[in-house]
């Protein structure tokens, strides 16, 4: 199906006006996001107002869309959209298959997120993994500000950490959205010194820690409303070029989408042999331009992403 697709789009671009690069980056953007889409809901797509698409709506909407485009540039989409489809099709794991014989805490969206970080905290002085849970995207919000404390309660025990993620099967009666397992794995680094460390208190930033070069890391903001898919791909992308992802995302649904993005990214990257790694933490910004919040601070949370050869 996908291959006559192909060629019957390279037969219509024959038949049309010569496209301008704009048009084709445009419709090669929409066939990559209604491929994403697809993989996102289980082989159905979006249309333009946010409403499930058929199969054959899809594959008439990436029809058209070749149409626009030079032949690489079907070929580019094409491997995208098999890429995206091969990942959709493998069923999710089961939790308890993650979480093994490591010690584990489940995030709601009720809970309390410096609780978390307590007991968090507690399981990485004695424990050299755990695995973190967390359901739909306020649980997800929860488990990354937990996180970014986290970093900074054992920062003066010399402790650090980096996490991957992945979607899994939620448990049973759990409907309340999808269903994410972090495992994360403890690292030493320099005890952090000063007076909240020295009094005990255990709240103070973590160590700057450096993944990749300047040159090596690209940022990228992640809107709350945007498609997953897309980003995704981007990030896998950068992965594969060996840069580190540095993400900026405000609110719990800029957060929420970039884990999910993550997520996929990592699915993306595992046929090459890589996997996802990250730690996240906290930065305020300061909006600027023209326009509503413009002047305003705004408390984000700072994801840094990188891949690593898997084990083999």
């Amino acid at each position: 199906g996908v291959a006559s697709g192909g060629s019957s789009g390279s037969m219509a671009t024959a038949m049309l006006p010569q496209q301008t690069p704009r048009r084709q980056q445009s419709a090669l953007l929409g066939l990559a996001t209604n491929g994403a889409n697809m993989g996102m809901l289980g082989g159905r797509g979006l249309d333009a107002a946010g409403r499930p698409m058929s199969t054959d709506s899809v594959l008439a909407t990436i029809a058209a869309a070749a149409t626009a485009m030079t032949e690489p540039q079907q070929q580019q989409a094409l491997a995208v959209l098999a890429e995206q489809q091969q990942v959709s099709a493998q069923p999710l794991p089961f939790l308890v298959e993650v979480i093994g014989d490591q010690k584990n805490v489940k995030v709601s969206a009720r809970t309390n997120v410096k609780s978390v970080a307590g007991a968090m905290s507690n399981i990485l002085r004695s424990a050299d993994t755990l695995v973190a849970t967390a359901v739909g995207p306020e649980g997800v919000n929860h488990v990354m500000k937990a996180f970014s404390i986290t970093r900074c309660y054992i920062a003066a025990d010399g402790l650090d950490f980096s996490s991957t993620v992945l979607e899994v099967e939620p448990e049973a009666g759990i409907n309340s959205g999808r269903c994410y397992a972090f495992t994360v794995v403890k690292m030493t680094v320099p005890p952090k010194t000063g007076p909240l460390c020295a009094a005990g208190v255990g709240r103070t930033e973590p160590q700057p820690r450096v993944i990749r070069p300047p040159e090596q890391q690209t940022d990228v903001r992640v809107s709350g409303s945007g498609t997953t898919g897309p980003v995704a791909g981007a990030i896998a992308k950068l992965l594969r070029e060996d840069k580190e992802v540095i993400i900026t995302a405000v609110g719990p649904a800029s957060v929420s989408k970039s884990v999910e993005a993550m997520a996929m990214a990592r699915d993306y990257i595992k046929s090459n042999g890589f996997e996802l790694w990250f730690y996240p933490g906290f930065e305020t910004i300061l909006f600027q331009g023209a326009g509503p919040g413009t002047g305003e601070t705004r408390s984000s949370v700072k994801v840094h992403v990188w891949a690593e050869a898997s084990p083999a």
